[in-house]
């Protein structure tokens, strides 16, 4: 994978990440709300059903874990460029 394409999937990374952190605030406040409000969704028997905000926060830490891993490639791989071209230059014969 070139690093360009290794920064483009941070930048992908990164927007999905920052929007399932606001997805997963949202639904946080809801549930608060609602519990606060004693109007938790309950089923045909009355008893409160699960949330799944554990889920959603986990998507959420997964998520940037791997854009965390795609800005590491991405650093690493512009890293060695630099370095490449330095030492290309550092080679120049001087006249």
């Amino acid at each position: 994978m070139s690093v360009k394409d290794n920064w483009k999937n941070t930048g992908k990374g990164l927007g999905k990440s920052f929007a399932g952190v606001g997805k997963s605030i949202i639904k946080s406040v809801k549930v608060g709300a609602d519990r606060i409000l004693d109007e938790e969704p309950r089923d045909e028997n009355g008893n409160v059903v699960q949330t799944d905000l554990r889920e959603s926060w986990s998507e959420v830490g997964h998520s940037f874990g791997n854009t965390g891993k795609s800005l590491g490639k991405a650093v690493s791989g512009t890293a060695k460029k630099v370095v490449k071209k330095v030492d290309e230059v550092d080679e120049t014969p001087v006249e």
